[in-house]
């Protein structure tokens, strides 16, 4: 009888708990639109995106009509995850407007149930249910849900703890394939979280598996499986940056939140110490509280010689790691290690204090007698509903999709990923100006005939003096010059531009993806059919035993 009330209450907890970690975003379906920061960029690529699939590139590395019909390289420049959801979405026949909540939705729920389920085989049923809700509950992620639109950082933080769930699992091959499939996601929907993600990962499991060496190589293996699934992506990225001689753009001190401010700051943003902030950057009283309790914790074991978790002592030195990179006093650090430019903003590292306080929040629970734990365990959970409950407020957007569908007429496509900002100021400041698809900018000739298809241009030029066309095309890598049987593979400016003789010409720019991209994406495509392959002989095998 004991059994079957402790798993009808259990059912229970976990209803309560869907709930309880949905009901936050319930207002999002009161509004059209969700009006976040970078929301109508988002809505842009997925059109961009869905174009493209339709016309069957389903891995466009340049959007040929984007930003004034210059092209956008943005889906080599950037992740893609969430985006290729909406796009997939919507081509299956759901609506724009159900597409962009549930592309705050769906991250949310799977982050609050993948969190559970990682900290549950540590720390038990009711610490790993409370910590979800805290790890829900929080300032920093209605930020991204509600004010920012960040698909992108919400779709990490709902894949990251299904990685820690699969590398604590890592002894069956089954783990180590879905791991490595999850960690990929967590890649594809950010990179530069997911830089700092892989060290944690590979700290984490060393700590927890040390000296255990084979099930250590199992873990190692599973996040190196999801590096060659995302091998298409990284390699050519880090290339690309070196080709095109970029350079991280100087970390902006505005960026830098106050540290009074990580207390408490206004939602809407206003001055704190002397400093203008667009939104606010708190941690969250609740989280700090936990925070606090788990140095008081950790600090106390120590004075008393007594043995503190390994992971524990991580967690803490990750906390305050990230206190630090939030604050000014890092700017040397993110000038000189180029990789954190991926980050893009110091404000990020408000993430990490979210894993580690959702995580303390589980162990100290788990320290506590079964009566006391509950008790905490509801308190925990009001204190920190009632604490956010102001911070869910959502503003409606309109949108008018014939707006949508002239992408090709704006800049938000590709926006400022790719070193063309100069010169995107300057088509932006003319973009009712109309540009021919080849223009005679220096010498003298005449344009015979032009002809612009997707992914290639064409034209027969007469010049009757030597001079300088250009092509309304964005350079990068992969577009190629012939004229008439002579191949010029690199004219690294910021737009398309060839010198021709006096004389008749014949003119063709095409774009061929480089052989190091076809590489990186054919190794990509064998790692994910090896994986297939896997899991399919693992589901026969458990198949064929049952009969």
């Amino acid at each position: 009888m004991a059994e079957v009330y402790n798993k009808w209450s259990r059912k229970i907890i976990l209803i309560l708990f869907i709930l309880i970690i949905i009901f936050p975003f319930i207002r999002i379906f009161t509004v059209n639109y969700i009006d976040g920061h970078d929301f109508l960029h988002y809505f842009f690529r997925i059109y961009a995106l869905e174009e493209s699939i339709k016309q069957g590139v389903l891995l466009p590395r340049v959007i040929h009509d984007g930003s004034y019909g210059y092209g956008s390289p943005v889906f080599s420049m950037m992740w893609a995850a969430p985006l290729y959801l909406g796009a997939v979405l919507h081509i299956a026949g759901l609506p724009y407007p159900l597409i962009f909540k549930l592309l705050i939705l769906l991250p949310n729920l799977l982050g609050g149930v993948g969190l559970y389920l990682w900290l549950k085989s540590k720390y038990g049923f009711i610490p790993s249910v409370v910590a979800s809700i805290v790890f829900i509950w929080v300032p920093y992620r209605f930020l991204d849900s509600f004010i920012r639109y960040s698909i992108g950082e919400l779709f990490f933080l709902a894949f990251l703890p299904f990685v820690f769930y699969f590398i604590d699992h890592a002894e069956k091959l089954r783990n180590v394939i879905l791991g490595g499939i999850f960690s990929a996601l967590m890649i594809y929907s950010h990179q530069g979280l997911s830089l700092v993600a892989y060290i944690i990962f590979i700290v984490y499991s060393f700590i927890e598996t040390w000296p255990q060496k084979k099930l250590l190589t199992r873990k190692l293996i599973l996040l190196a499986n999801g590096l060659l699934l995302t091998l298409f992506y990284w390699l050519p990225l880090l290339l690309y940056t070196k080709i095109l001689h970029l350079k991280p753009d100087p970390i902006d001190t505005r960026w830098f939140p106050p540290l009074s401010s990580l207390v408490r700051s206004k939602w809407e943003g206003g001055f704190v110490d002397g400093q203008y902030l667009i939104m606010s950057f708190q941690i969250g009283l609740a989280h700090l509280l936990i925070l606090f309790i788990l140095n008081i914790f950790v600090l106390y074991r120590l004075i008393s010689h007594k043995k503190v978790p390994s992971f524990i002592l991580a967690l803490l030195v990750l906390f305050w790691l990230s206190i630090f990179f939030l604050q000014p006093i890092s700017t040397p650090v993110w000038d000189n290690i180029p990789l954190l430019a991926h980050l893009q903003f110091p404000f990020r590292f408000l993430i990490f204090p979210m894993i580690v306080s959702s995580t303390a929040t589980a162990f100290l629970l788990s320290q506590l007698k079964k009566k006391t734990l509950y008790i905490v365990a509801i308190c925990l959970i009001i204190v920190v509903v009632v604490e956010n409950r102001n911070h869910l407020g959502v503003a409606n957007k309109d949108v008018n999709i014939r707006d949508i569908e002239t992408y090709e007429e704006t800049y938000f496509v590709g926006n400022d990923m790719f070193p063309f900002r100069s010169v995107m100021k300057d088509i932006e400041k003319n973009k009712d100006f109309k540009r021919d698809e080849f223009t005679i900018i220096s010498g003298k000739g005449k344009v015979i005939t032009a002809k612009r298809e997707d992914y290639q241009s064409s034209a027969t030029i007469n010049m009757d003096k030597r001079g300088i066309v250009q092509i309304r095309r964005f350079y990068f890598p992969g577009w190629e010059i012939i004229v008439g049987n002579k191949r010029i593979e690199s004219n690294n400016n910021f737009i398309l531009e060839v010198v021709l003789d006096k004389g008749k010409h014949l003119l063709k720019v095409m774009y061929k993806d480089p052989l190091f991209v076809q590489i990186a994406t054919l190794i990509s495509v064998v790692t994910f059919f090896v994986n297939s392959l896997l899991i399919g002989k693992h589901i026969i095998y458990k198949t064929s035993n049952k009969i």
